[in-house]
This record gives C-alpha cells, sequence and structure tokens, in this order.
C-alpha cells in the first residue's frame, strides 16, 4: 500500500474515531432501531452480516437496536478487502 493509499484513507478513519468517541460518550445516540438499519444500510446487508456475527444486536422493549458505529466499522472492513481485490 502507497503512501497517497494510506493518506486517502484517513478521512474515513477519522470518521469511525469519532463514532466510537461518541459511542463511548452517550450510547443511546449510537442506537438505532432494526428499521432503521435496514433504511439506511440495506435489510439483506444487515442480514448478512448479523448472520455472520459480525453485527449484534440488543432489545429495548420490544425493538431490537445495532450500533451505528459498529455497522459503520464492519462496512469499512468490506470496504478494505474490496479495495485489497482490486488491487
Amino acid at each position: 500500500m502507497s503512501a497517497l493509499e494510506l493518506i486517502d484513507q484517513v478521512p474515513e478513519f477519522a470518521r469511525l474515531v469519532a463514532l466510537e468517541i461518541k459511542r463511548e460518550l452517550k450510547p443511546q445516540d449510537d442506537e438505532i432501531t432494526q428499521n432503521e438499519a435496514w433504511r439506511d444500510y440495506g435489510r439483506s446487508w444487515i442480514k448478512k452480516y448479523s448472520d455472520m456475527g459480525m453485527l449484534t444486536s440488543t432489545f429495548h422493549g420490544n425493538k431490537r437496536m445495532y450500533s451505528r458505529a459498529e455497522i459503520e466499522r464492519v462496512k469499512a472492513k468490506e470496504n478494505a478487502v474490496i479495495r485489497l481485490k482490486i488491487d
């Protein structure tokens, strides 16, 4: 990986760090419902990574909740794998 490729990844890394900090400081702001997750990231994508055990959910009452930071982290891993396959 070249220095230019690393530099291109800095903003994405910074965004993920910011999401993790937000998750630690205000966990309630990080949580989204299953329906929001399906709408924002796609139902099949959420189900795929949940079934693989890469995404975890919790229940608040009768609502299934996901962590936006966790979803974004898995999405970043997926993007990294795609970039490796392209190179």
